[in-house]
């Protein structure tokens, strides 16, 4: 086998991991967004849960910046939000 057709081999190898690896995070990115969007209308249909809610909704986050997956803008402001009211709570 020729060098070039080894790192021929080796590129499409490559490409190819790397499709599949988009492919999971945008997969993985689509559960998230699943699991948040549960998760606010529970915060909206069960006040009293809020505090649970909220703490889960913050793992998620966690979770999705620790695979490197892009945060919605949305979601941060919230998450800002939600810290700013906890802290103003004397919490």
């Amino acid at each position: 086998m020729h060098v070039a057709q080894i790192k021929a081999r080796r590129t499409i190898l490559s490409n190819a991991t790397r499709f599949r690896d988009l492919k999971e995070k945008k997969m993985a990115l689509e559960a998230f967004k699943a699991q948040i969007s549960l998760l606010l209308e529970q915060m909206i249909n069960q006040p009293e849960d809020q505090h649970e809610v909220q703490e889960q909704l913050r793992e998620k986050l966690r979770e999705m910046r620790a695979m490197g997956l892009p945060l919605p803008a949305d979601l941060v402001a919230l998450e800002k939000r939600l810290d700013d009211d906890f802290y103003a709570a004397g919490n």
